[in-house]
C-alpha cells in the first residue's frame, strides 16, 4: 500500500514516476514522464501533478522546464536548444524528475543515465536485391564507436502505425550493424517513396532511439480522381448508389402496400358485418 501524508485537509500519496528518453534522428531528443499511484484497484494515473525536469543537476543553471501531467497521469517535453550545446558535449547525461509540494502526492525524485547513441539506416540496390545497413555508435571519450549485441526493430512507416520488416528483433554484430534484405512490396507515396526506419526502445543505456531513411522501393500511389464521383457509400446524395435507392424504395412501397391492404380489409369486414345484422325487410 501506498505511504500517505496526511496534512491539515489533504492526503497526499506517495507516487511512482518513470522517466524515458527519445531521440529521432538528429532532432532535439525528448523526455516523457508519468505518474500513478497504488490504490485498491493498482497502479492509476494521476493528473495535473507539476513534475520539475533538470540535467546533470539540481541547479537554477540545470533546470530545463517542467511537465504537467494529463488525465492519463502523462507528460512530454522536448529538450530545448539552448541545452544542445551542453548535451553535444557530453558522453552521457543524467535527466533528473522531481515533484516537490504538490497537494495530491508526496515529494519524489527519478533519475535516468542516458549514453549517447546514434542509429543510421541506409539502403542499397544491386542486381535487383534491395538491402537496408542499420549501424549502431555509441559515444566514448569523445568518440563514437559501433556497439554490439544491442537488440533493435526494422520498419516501414505507415500511416497508422509501423510495419515490422523480417524478424521482430535483430543484434548487432561485432561491426554494430545488422544487414537485411528488403522483400516487401506495397505502396508508397506519389512517387513509390518510402520511410524505412530502426528502432532501439526501453534500452537500459541509450533509452529509445529511432533512425529513419527514405527509399524508392514501394509502389506508386495512383491517383483516383473520379473516386468521389462515382456512386459509392461515400459519395455525396445526388450519387447514391441505384442499388440503394431501388431496394429501400421497394421495401417502404411494400410496407405501405400491407398497411392499405390491412386497412382496407377491416373497412371492407365492417361493412359485410353492419350488413348482416340489418333486419331483413
Amino acid at each position: 500500500m501506498p505511504v500517505q501524508v496526511v496534512g491539515q485537509d489533504t492526503v497526499r500519496h506517495e507516487p511512482r514516476i518513470e522517466l524515458d528518453y527519445f531521440q529521432v534522428n538528429d532532432q532535439l531528443p525528448s523526455l516523457t514522464t508519468r505518474v500513478r499511484v497504488k490504490k485498491d484497484k493498482g497502479w492509476e494515473p494521476v493528473s495535473e501533478v507539476n513534475v520539475n525536469l533538470f540535467l546533470n543537476e539540481e541547479t537554477e543553471s540545470g533546470k530545463m522546464g517542467d511537465v504537467t501531467t494529463d488525465l492519463k497521469g502523462q507528460g512530454s517535453y522536448i529538450l530545448p536548444v539552448t541545452f544542445k550545446p551542453a548535451r553535444d558535449s557530453l558522453d552521457q547525461y543524467t535527466f533528473i524528475a522531481i515533484i516537490r509540494g504538490d497537494n495530491k502526492v508526496s515529494d519524489m525524485k527519478k533519475e535516468i543515465t542516458i549514453k549517447r547513441g546514434d542509429l543510421k539506416v541506409e539502403a542499397s540496390e544491386k542486381g535487383g536485391e534491395r538491402k537496408l545497413l542499420i549501424t549502431f555508435t555509441g559515444r566514448q571519450k569523445d568518440k563514437w564507436i559501433v556497439v554490439s549485441g544491442v537488440e533493435l526493430k526494422a520498419f516501414i512507416n505507415r500511416n497508422f502505425g509501423k510495419l515490422t520488416i523480417g524478424e521482430d528483433t535483430y543484434t548487432t554484430d561485432e561491426a554494430g550493424t545488422v544487414a537485411l534484405e528488403f522483400t516487401v512490396n506495397i505502396p508508397g507515396d506519389e512517387t513509390g517513396n518510402l520511410v524505412v526506419g530502426a528502432s532501439i526502445e526501453d534500452n537500459d543505456d541509450y533509452g529509445n532511439l529511432t533512425g529513419t531513411h527514405t527509399v524508392a522501393w514501394g509502389l506508386p500511389l495512383q491517383k483516383q480522381d473520379d473516386f468521389f464521383a462515382r456512386r459509392t457509400l461515400w459519395s455525396t446524395r445526388d450519387r447514391t448508389p441505384i442499388w440503394l435507392l431501388i431496394f429501400p424504395n421497394l421495401m417502404i412501397l411494400l410496407v405501405w402496400g400491407v398497411i392499405v391492404y390491412l386497412v382496407h380489409s377491416v373497412v371492407v369486414m365492417k361493412r359485410i358485418y353492419r350488413n348482416s345484422i340489418k333486419p331483413k325487410p
